[in-house]
């Protein structure tokens, strides 16, 4: 068994900046039957170059060549080149040893301390670099910038944020409506959540879902839950928090109740349903499923291409056995400046050119793709965003920024001296919950997450 984990851990180590953001966990190719464009149009006039590194999906490449052209088109002076596209955050590290890092890159929130730890990146909050950043950042919301922190020291700022992403839940109007059960609203209560995933798994006018939701396997969907039930990895001291009754509580949730109505996954299971076939379906997988804003519109081209129809609500909001509000988790991606972007002309156009990204005129301007929950606090109810259409429907975009729950810290590895050990602690903490899958008891997961940390040298104070 000891030896079973410690080769556990050890992948889990090699390949945890390969983990996915908060907002892409998993890069999905779009589905929709037009692939959105890609292309960034020359422009040989230019006297400035910059070149930019985003995600391999077609929906961020797209995102990127309409924010590109745009700005292009109003200032010909700068050419703007996507020079790289990763599937894994890790892929700087390589580009940083062979120097080919471009100059703006894409970049995780909750992946972000090691690279600014390591150098990878301008401090935008350099003014005599990057004037009126004070004031530019204060537009956003506050959240999105915790997770960057590399130490509880660090007051630098490593990225322009792009998404405000809290957690919600996509559902498939389609199979509630063959079920006749009322559609979720935002605000419901932990109990209703369960009772609507009770009447989605009971045979209904000759209908059942095999398991009412799926739930993604990544860290910030644990870290909801966690605050949720008032237990921490590690507490502010740096303490070792994980042997706590709400952990314990936790653990056995996820083991027993959860699985009776929740399967594990991507989004697969939810997206797989189809309203095509002449032969009338009883079953589906999911009915439900747990993501962000990010992947508005690989649901949306699913549901089009399948015929059904998709729509979202808030996270439920859960009580605690005290009886506070309950959280969820709020994440961001953005993107960054890197220190290998040295020119005084570049410096100064890659920061015009991202204040433009994340500026309202910005966000209006890729509305229409789905991807992006804006950060800016004035667009929370405001902008082509809130518009969004799927199969001609509005979709509800106040699941996303609906405030019956708290935003939930996700970065409280900070209390760690640097952001690699910040970087391991999130692996072994993923090994934690892949225990749990695996059948692992609680006692031998918390010991074993414990002694993982003793073995990489991260001091939890007992």
């Amino acid at each position: 068994m000891k030896k079973r984990w410690i080769g556990m851990i050890a992948a889990a180590v090699m390949v945890m900046l390969a983990v996915f953001s908060f907002t892409a966990c998993k890069v999905q190719k779009s589905e929709g039957p037009d692939k959105p464009n890609t292309d960034i149009d020359e422009n040989p006039e230019a006297s400035v170059f910059l070149t930019v590194g985003t995600l391999i999906d077609d929906n961020e490449k797209a995102l990127m060549a309409r924010w590109a052209n745009k700005f292009q088109a109003d200032n010909p002076e700068v050419s703007i080149r996507l020079s790289k596209s990763y599937s894994n955050v890790d892929k700087l590290i390589d580009w940083k040893g062979k120097d080919e890092m471009p100059d703006i890159v894409w970049t995780a929130g909750d992946q972000h301390a090691f690279y600014s730890h390591e150098g990878y990146f301008h401090d935008l909050s350099d003014e005599t670099k990057f004037p009126g950043s004070a004031a530019f950042f204060q537009g956003f919301y506050d959240e999105v910038f915790a997770t960057t922190h590399r130490s509880n020291e660090d007051a630098g700022v490593w990225y322009v944020p792009r998404d405000y992403n809290r957690i919600a839940i996509y559902y498939n109007k389609t199979i509630f409506d063959k079920m006749g059960i009322a559609y979720p609203q935002d605000g419901w209560t932990w109990e209703q959540f369960e009772q609507t995933c009770a009447a989605l798994t009971t045979e209904k006018n000759g209908f059942r879902c095999s398991k009412a939701i799926e739930w993604r396997d990544w860290e910030p969907i644990y870290t909801t839950m966690m605050r949720n039930y008032n237990s921490q990895y590690v507490d502010n001291s740096g303490k070792a928090a994980l042997r706590s009754q709400g952990t314990q509580d936790l653990y056995n949730w996820f083991a027993g109740k959860f699985r009776s109505y929740a399967i594990v996954g991507e989004g697969q299971a939810f997206r797989a349903f189809s309203n095509r076939s002449t032969k009338p379906s009883t079953t589906a997988q999911a009915a439900m499923v747990t993501d962000t804003y990010a992947h508005m519109g690989l649901y949306s081209d699913a549901a089009t291409r399948l015929n059904w129809s998709v729509d979202a609500v808030s996270f439920p909001a859960f009580t605690s056995a005290d009886n506070k509000k309950g959280y969820v988790g709020a994440g961001c991606s953005g993107y960054a400046i890197t220190t290998d972007c040295t020119e005084a002309d570049k410096l100064e156009w890659a920061w015009k050119f991202l204040k433009y990204c994340m500026s309202e005129q910005g966000y209006n301007d890729v509305a229409d793709l789905g991807v992006v929950c804006p950060a800016l606090k004035s667009m929370r109810n405001e902008g082509k965003w809130t518009q969004y259409e799927s199969n001609g429907t509005a979709v509800n975009y106040r699941a996303f920024v609906d405030d019956s729950t708290d935003d939930a810290e996700l970065n409280y590895f900070n209390v760690l001296k640097n952001g690699w050990q910040q970087e391991q602690l999130k692996a072994f903490a993923k090994a934690f919950w892949s225990a749990n899958l695996g059948g692992t008891s609680y006692a031998s997961a918390v010991k074993d997450f414990e002694d993982s940390c003793k073995g990489a040298g991260i001091s939890l104070r007992a």
